[in-house]
């Protein structure tokens, strides 16, 4: 009510002094000024008011998340060089084999030990699981990263253990595999997992356990 009847006042002054001005021109340009006062008070009102300073506990409390943030990632951080080399390491064996730098068997016996190590690394990454200390929200955002770690990891296995098998000697009618690089391209282009996308959950992560920039001018 009282906005309402303070709008209504407001107007009703500015029609007296629309009449009472003799120029036209002082009116307008006091209004013009009336509004700018109008948009900056109403800035400064809308401008959000800054957190409270973090008392004493609560620092401890997001320190000590911070710690338990950081021993995860570190040994998350592993895994994912774990992945990285394994998927780099199928790549050189199949461009080698396009260029002709090995032949079949050759790629049969290096995929033979890259599926292995690829089955240790998803033995690995299904096993990763959020620290039991971790609060919520951040709790909920580490284990949806290591959900889309271990299908990721499931999706790599699943391509090198297929391209394998695509050159396997048992399989050939005739001893030397018949399998050429385009067969075994094929096979990379049609099972290849898609990127593994964490970045939004890192990011919700880092700005969650941040330190305020005015507790950290303090320190």
């Amino acid at each position: 009510m009282l906005p309402i009847l303070g709008s209504i006042l407001t107007l009703f002054l500015l029609l007296l002094l629309y009449r009472q001005l003799p120029k036209r021109l002082y009116f307008f340009a006091f209004l013009l000024v009336l509004i700018a006062c109008s948009v900056g008070v109403h800035h400064i009102a809308a401008r959000p008011e800054a957190p409270p300073p973090m008392t004493e506990a609560e620092r401890t409390a997001l320190a000590h998340q911070q710690e338990i943030f950081s021993a995860w990632d570190a040994s998350y951080q592993k895994q994912l060089s774990e992945l990285d080399r394994n998927w780099q390491w199928y790549h050189q064996i199949l461009e080698e084999y396009k260029e002709g730098d090995i032949d079949t068997q050759t790629v049969y016996i290096r995929l033979t030990q890259l599926e292995h190590d690829s089955q240790l690394s998803l033995a690995s990454a299904v096993a990763l699981a959020p620290p039991k200390e971790l609060d919520a929200p951040a709790y909920d955002l580490v284990t949806s990263i290591c959900q889309k770690t271990a299908e990721y990891a499931k999706d790599q296995y699943r391509t090198i253990a297929l391209t394998k098998a695509a050159c396997d000697p048992s399989q050939q009618k005739e001893g030397i595999p018949g399998a050429d690089s385009q067969a075994l391209q094929s096979v990379m282009n049609r099972e290849s997992p898609p990127a593994l996308f964490i970045a939004d959950e890192l990011t919700q992560l880092h700005t969650l356990l941040a330190t305020p920039k005015d507790e950290e001018s303090k320190q």
